[in-house]
């Protein structure tokens, strides 16, 4: 039976943008045409795109108000990995779901930072969920950083990705998008876009 309930988004008020998330760094959407990716322009070093087409970004399903929590919103792909900051820990090769979840994770923990991801959406002209899509997915498949949160027992995956003016085909900005997995389940409890990546506790 199709989820006929309101969709939860509407009920959750966005949390103000953190001092790592800082948006004055983008430019106006008027001053061109913009996409995010991952790769420098003209083959820069250290540049690397991501096999198969995550940028088509997926369908997600529906959370509605009384949606059980455990619903599958989108399955990701995730790269074997060992840590690279902190201490030292191994995340294997599988899928992290983002599910309904709650306030504390998956999708309707999400929804605290949608406020980030239209502002960084926005200049592309897309729906915030398209540029999350495309930023989980690239993060959990070709990490630059991956750490370990024993507090909470989670692992912290990031990666820078850049925001390219199409005209010039220079570098307008980059960001370093965030995928907290929990450590057992590999569930996904939060992404969100910020300045900087991963530290080496985990945060």
């Amino acid at each position: 039976m199709p989820d006929t309930s309101a969709p939860v988004w509407e009920n959750v008020p966005a949390e103000p943008i953190g001092p790592d998330s800082s948006t004055d760094d983008l430019p106006s959407v008027a001053d061109g045409e913009f996409v995010w990716t991952t790769e420098l322009p003209g083959g820069a070093a250290g540049a690397r795109s991501v096999g198969g087409d995550v940028r088509a970004a997926q369908v997600w399903a529906a959370c509605g108000v009384f949606t059980d929590n455990h619903k599958l919103v989108r399955a990701f792909s995730r790269k074997a990995m060992h840590t690279t900051a902190g201490a030292p820990g191994y995340v294997g090769a599988g899928t992290s779901n983002l599910k309904c979840g709650s306030e504390k994770w998956g999708y309707r923990h999400l929804l605290k930072h949608r406020g980030e991801w239209e502002k960084n959406a926005k200049i592309e002209g897309k729906n915030w969920r398209d540029l999350a899509d495309f930023a989980i997915a690239v993060v959990l498949s070709d990490p630059d950083v991956v750490s370990y949160r024993r507090s909470n027992d989670t692992y912290c995956f990031s990666r820078e990705i850049y925001l390219i003016d199409k005209r010039t085909g220079r570098v307008a900005a980059t960001k370093k998008p965030k995928v907290a997995i929990a450590a057992v389940s590999k569930n996904i409890i939060t992404a969100y876009i910020p300045n900087t990546g991963c530290k080496a506790d985990g945060s």
